[in-house]
């Protein structure tokens, strides 16, 4: 089983950015997503979605010399939003796609510092804590459950084997009997990172019930909606 990353680090350097710029007024933030080549991005595009409704975000897709493969379909489908208008973003996002180094996104927040941050989970904890807020919460009970679903969904979801993503599924249709949500009652980046990682292992198809009538509770948001239908991904 993959040990889980450090989230202490992660959402230190995440607070320490926002602190240091205000991203309204200042240059546009430059970041860089490494992902393999069979990676699908329907996460990232997710929050590309969510950025854009109240900021200038770019995004531009490139293939590293590396990859060989045939399957960077997503890729292609990345290209059509990419815009290069720099001068009037809030953010720069690239995704750079290469054969598998790592079997995890590596985020770099200031290509020129090198800072990384390793793993789609902290990625998103990245994001959700620098531009976000709306999507995590300020109660320590909820943040919590928040960064305890995130480490299961790295550890069992995207790390996981069959048995491990089955009990989750299980564990997952029991909480969704209770809750609209998976934490507090809203929309979260746990909501997010959760139906990513369905999506990216093909379980959605394999859920019960109460998985699939919140995937359909998540697809009433515009962004989640445009994302799937981008990349098209069947949710049945």
């Amino acid at each position: 089983m993959s040990s889980v990353p450090s989230t202490t680090t992660v959402t230190q350097i995440a607070k320490d950015d926002a602190n240091r710029f205000n991203v309204l007024e200042t240059n546009a933030v430059n970041t860089v997503i490494k992902v393999p080549a069979n990676y699908n991005p329907v996460t990232l595009l997710i929050v590309y979605n969510l950025l854009r409704e109240k900021l200038n975000v770019s995004l531009s897709s490139h293939v590293h010399s590396s990859v060989t493969s045939s399957s960077t379909d997503f890729h292609k489908i990345l290209k059509d939003f990419t815009w290069n208008d720099f001068q009037e973003q809030n953010i720069i996002m690239t995704v750079i796609w290469k054969e598998d180094v790592w079997t995890d996104p590596h985020l770099i927040v200031s290509p020129s510092k090198q800072q990384t941050i390793a793993g789609e989970v902290n990625t998103l904890r990245y994001f959700s804590e620098t531009f976000l807020r709306e999507l995590t919460f300020s109660d320590a009970i909820q943040a919590t459950e928040v960064d305890q679903w995130l480490d299961i969904i790295h550890v069992s979801l995207h790390h996981g084997n069959n048995k491990e993503r089955q009990s989750i599924l299980k564990t997952l249709n029991s909480h969704l009997g209770k809750v609209e949500y998976l934490v507090g009652g809203r929309f979260s980046i746990a909501d997010v990172a959760m139906l990513g990682a369905l999506l990216q292992t093909q379980s959605v198809s394999l859920s019960q019930t109460n998985v699939k009538k919140w995937v359909v509770t998540c697809l009433k948001i515009a962004s989640v909606a445009k994302a799937l239908n981008a990349l098209s991904l069947n949710v049945h």
